[in-house]
């Protein structure tokens, strides 16, 4: 039990360091890489599989009508994958966040967002392990 306890919590330690440098790495390039006036965009993050982890999460946004005059964009649905079926699914940005679990879901969310901001989709597992990626939205 001792040994199991200790695996997880480097596990964690661990998963929290490399989805730290991820997040930051994500965060930098999104935004490099607006949100585009295209039907979908998407970013995935994670661990490597290689170092034993299964937390990985990917967002994909519905993204239109780009307004310059308001410097707003127009989001239609979000949806997080990569999760488990026992995984904490959350997605979040201007004015929205939905939470569920499951392996992937989605969410309509149908509204305008500023430019500047961001829509983030995280996966949660059992033993605490979160993993984050954004989106940035660029008008």
């Amino acid at each position: 039990m001792t040994s199991r306890n200790r695996r997880r919590r480097i596990r964690t330690v661990i998963g929290g360091a490399v989805a730290s440098v991820a997040l930051a790495v994500t965060s930098v390039l999104a935004s490099a890489t607006p949100a585009s006036a295209h039907w979908t965009i998407g970013t995935c993050n994670g661990a490597p599989w290689w170092l034993g982890f299964d937390s990985q999460v990917c967002v994909n946004a519905e993204t239109r009508w780009k307004n310059p005059n308001d410097h707003t964009e127009w989001v239609g649905t979000v949806e997080v994958n990569q999760g488990h079926s026992d995984s904490k699914l959350e997605i979040w940005g201007d004015g929205f966040y939905h939470v569920d679990y499951g392996e992937k879901q989605s969410w309509w969310i149908n509204k305008r967002v500023r430019s500047g901001t961001n829509i983030c989709g995280a996966v949660s597992d059992v033993y605490g392990s979160r993993v984050v990626t954004c989106i940035g939205i660029k008008v």
